[in-house]
């Protein structure tokens, strides 16, 4: 059975900010993070972690689990 691999979630989060029409800037901003915190979490560089998860729903609404969830269910 050959396996795909998973979507980084980095990825789902990007394109939502594409849609958002969301520079990085911008929304590292809103999540009170650095630029490069994010862009690392978007490259797929570091891990959505339990914080940047927390960020992302008190920037953007949505839950946490559904960053999180995501990387673990696809």
């Amino acid at each position: 059975m050959m396996m795909n691999d998973p979507v980084h979630p980095g990825k789902l989060i990007e394109a939502n900010l594409e849609e958002l029409e969301l520079s990085v800037a911008e929304a590292a901003a809103a999540m009170k993070v650095t630029r490069q915190q994010l862009c690392n979490v978007l490259r797929g560089k570091r891990a959505v972690s339990s914080d940047i998860a927390l960020r992302l729903e008190n920037a953007f609404g949505g839950g946490a689990t559904d960053v999180t969830g995501n990387a673990v269910s696809l």
